[in-house]
């Protein structure tokens, strides 16, 4: 029995190939096309991932570091109330409940910001400030410093020789805590980073306006200069809002010079000390500084190295 193809004009059946020519490479290419589309998008969210997943593990482990450190403190020390160390377990409970191995857990995005509320509620309760009052101590430590941007951190960055006497600071804050939402551009997609030159105190004294804010939105903007730009909606008993602008100047590091920004290696330590509160350090300090330049501490012991010459 014949089939139909063995009917079918020789010639005819190359007059529908050349027809058809378009469609079938059209056909062809797409198949392709798609194929290494989707191992270069395979390529890019392993990578992407990677880079999330290294961002928001970093933040978790900062928020158990935390709520750890408080529970030891609060067992101890029964000051704060019942009410804080329920709170810091409750913390605890929540980062516990993350699952570390399961890569296709899709819960992750409302678990974290469950423990973002949780962790300021915790905060509110021990008095601990989460906002940028960090800014005030290192403004006291340097008249310039490095503020950098990442879309997960953000940086205070010092990075003096040690060794000629200068001082080297790295600062590293989850984002997350500080703003409500976030949005940044970097160069690129793989260099999505930023950073600035700027005076602490400029920013420190921007931030005094914002205590009470209802709302405070920073955007990098460009005003004859570079400025980092605070605007500040503060509360008003009118209906008309209240706005206060700061513009913070700054100077855009360029990125061949990223690579003296990095975290420094930290040396192997052999002993941990717990400090009690700093003020009361400072107190002691600060009555001791008139005595010598050199400060020994033993446990217990406090020993201070002087030189007293009377006449």
């Amino acid at each position: 029995m014949a089939t139909a193809r063995e009917h079918v004009d020789p010639l005819d059946a190359a007059f529908d190939d050349i027809f058809l020519a378009e469609e079938k490479f059209q056909n062809q290419g797409y198949q392709e096309g798609f194929e290494l589309g989707k191992q270069a998008g395979i390529e890019e969210g392993h990578v992407m991932g990677i880079s999330q997943g290294r961002s928001m593990g970093s933040e978790i482990g900062f928020y158990h570091g935390f709520a750890c450190s408080w529970k030891v403190i609060l067992e101890r020390d029964s000051s704060k109330g019942p009410r804080a160390l329920k709170a810091v377990d409750a913390l605890l409970e929540l980062i516990w409940r993350i699952p570390i191995r399961n890569a296709e857990y899709g819960g992750l995005t409302e678990d974290l910001d469950r423990i973002r509320a949780k962790f300021r509620q915790v905060c509110s309760l021990l008095g601990v400030s989460p906002d940028f009052g960090v800014v005030s101590t290192i403004s006291k430590l340097c008249k310039t410093c490095t503020f950098g941007l990442t879309p997960g951190k953000i940086y205070f960055i010092l990075s003096e020789q040690v060794a000629n006497g200068g001082v080297s600071m790295w600062c590293e804050l989850p984002q997350a805590n500080f703003f409500d939402q976030f949005q940044m551009e970097g160069v690129s997609a793989e260099d999505n980073e930023i950073y600035l030159e700027l005076v602490p105190d400029n920013m420190s004294r921007a931030l005094k306006s914002a205590q009470a804010a209802k709302l405070v939105k920073i955007k990098l903007t460009k005003k004859h200069a570079a400025c980092l730009t605070f605007d500040i909606e503060l509360p008003s008993l009118t209906n008309q809002s209240r706005t206060v602008v700061h513009d913070v100047p700054v100077n855009v590091i360029a990125r061949r010079l990223w690579g003296e920004y990095q975290e420094p290696a930290m040396p192997q330590f052999d002993v941990s000390v717990y400090l009690p509160a700093l003020k009361t350090i400072k107190t002691v300090v600060e009555k001791m500084k008139n005595l010598s330049n050199f400060l020994v501490r033993f446990p217990k012991v406090v020993v201070v190295a002087a030189n007293v010459a009377t006449y």
